[in-house]
């Protein structure tokens, strides 16, 4: 998830990581690519670990029990425009669905 910017300034991302298991794992191992828009429902967990360096570290992880596509897969559509104003990618799939 990206940090909103202040004052113009890159404030960053956050990371999770997201397990998918059964069906649903398959559906997000066959059409999701890095980048794409999602979204994601389910438990959190805080994982805790010692990193290389001593020092300890934290990571959220979220199992997922719902999983939707907010983008589609280019790869799978016929025609693809992005509206310049929303930046949102209008899609037009035919007959093909992504998932």
């Amino acid at each position: 998830m990206n940090r909103p910017k202040k004052n113009g300034q890159d404030n960053g991302a956050d990371f999770f990581r997201v397990t998918a298991w059964g069906q649903r794992g398959e559906t997000c191992k066959k059409y999701l690519l890095k980048g794409k828009k999602i979204a994601v429902v389910g438990p959190v967990t805080l994982n805790t670990y010692t990193k290389n360096n001593g020092e300890p570290g934290a990571s959220l992880e979220v199992t997922a029990t719902d999983v939707e596509f907010l983008s589609a897969n280019p790869g799978n559509a016929t025609q693809t425009t992005v509206d310049q104003q929303s930046g949102y990618e209008q899609v037009e799939l035919g007959d093909k669905l992504p998932f």
